[in-house]
């Protein structure tokens, strides 16, 4: 076994030879001697001893344990104190150091050896101590880690779900929207149809008959056909109305005011339109525009309201969106437990609102009117939908 090594820091020669000689004869190595603090704290940084012997009194700017306070700042070596004096001043200087062994001159080689065997030993302690600490440490990192990772894997579980419930719903809308564009057609257009085609048949069977009931079925004829370019018509803008695309957002936005107005004339529409037509991304105007059309429709289905209050702004970089109505309101989470979210449109609108980049929100009470509320980031969308 390698001798253990140890440094003498004293600045009486005669001593420090004694000391040396009385650890050649326990068994250490001594590694070198420095008589000033100066020394003392580069050899033990170069040296890296076991342990440090340090006289208490010493020569110079430094005394022993000041010295002692710069090594165990720059190396934890463990420092015994040797000294003539034994008051409490320099005890509790010694102590603040975090001394590992204070001896009292003239010492017997018995007691030197104590000390260094008990500083040794308590430095060892240490050691390994400080690397438990890391180990420990370490575990509780890894438990944090695995722990995190966990929550991720389950928050990807979960938009996993939601995107296989999204796609769902999506596929369900489509169907939807088929259904209703086929019943649509059959019933309004396809029956227009069926009654012009009756009516011209008619009126082929009777041309070489009767001449002015001819003129009167064609005048019959005509409306139906005018009917029928007026259903197609409107069918054409509850899919998507030429006018976003032929004039822009906030034009169409003021005629779907008027067309509801037209037909519900007992609900008041107050809009306040406060936004430049350029200020919004292209691919932006169709949300906003699917938003307040389903809003203006639940509040005349459902809410049983007089006023409906529109309102569209830009503020600093943010687009805000508030539909609001008087009417008799609702308990959102009842209306989630029966599952009527999806019916009154109301899913498929937060949808939009999200999937374009955009906040969604709705407030609403038991005879507190319903306000559904949105924002985007001004310029957010590419004429595309891109981000």
């Amino acid at each position: 076994m390698a001798k253990k090594r140890i440094l003498i820091v004293e600045d009486e020669f005669i001593v420090a030879q004694d000391i040396r000689s009385s650890l050649d004869r326990l068994g250490y190595a001594v590694c070198g001697v420095a008589s000033t603090g100066e020394t003392a704290i580069r050899m033990a940084v170069e040296l890296r001893p076991d342990a440090i012997l340090m006289d208490v009194v010493l020569k110079g700017d430094m005394d022993g344990i000041e010295t002692t306070r710069h090594i165990r700042g720059k190396v934890g070596i463990p420092v015994i104190y040797l000294s003539a004096y034994a008051d409490v001043g320099t005890l509790e200087r010694a102590q603040v150091t975090d001394s590992f062994g204070y001896l009292l001159k003239p010492f017997r080689d018995r007691e030197l050896d104590a000390n260094i065997r008990m500083a040794l030993f308590r430095a060892e302690i240490e050691e390994k101590l400080k690397a438990a600490e890391k180990i420990i440490d370490l575990n509780e990192y890894l438990r944090q880690e695995i722990a995190r990772r966990h929550q991720m894997e389950s928050q990807l579980d979960e938009t996993s779900r939601q995107l296989r419930l999204l796609s769902s719903r999506l596929l369900d809308a489509q169907e939807q929207e088929r259904k209703l564009l086929a019943d649509e057609i059959h019933d309004s257009i396809g029956s227009s149809l069926a009654a012009i085609k009756f009516s011209l048949e008619e009126t082929v069977h009777h041309l070489n008959q009767d001449r002015d009931g001819v003129l009167e079925n064609m005048q019959k004829i005509i409306s139906m056909v005018q009917e029928a370019i007026e259903e197609s018509r409107r069918i054409s803008s509850s899919l998507r109305p030429s006018l976003i695309d032929d004039l822009g957002l906030l034009p169409t936005i003021r005629w779907l005011c008027e067309e509801f107005q037209k037909v519900y004339s007992d609900i008041r529409i107050e809009r306040t339109l406060d936004i430049r037509e350029k200020n919004i991304a292209e691919a932006l105007k169709i949300v906003i525009y699917r938003i307040i059309q389903e809003s203006l429709n639940n509040a005349a289905k459902y809410s049983n309201a007089d006023a409906v209050q529109l309102t569209l702004t830009k503020e600093t970089e943010r687009i805000h969106l508030s539909v609001a109505d008087n009417g008799v309101g609702c308990d959102l989470d009842q209306l989630e437990k029966e599952g009527q979210l999806t019916g009154m449109g109301l899913r498929s609108m937060q949808e939009r609102a999200h999937f374009s980049g955009g906040w969604f929100e709705i407030r609403t009470a038991p005879g507190r009117g319903m306000a559904i509320m949105a924002s985007w980031p001004t310029k957010r969308l590419t004429s595309d939908g891109s981000h």
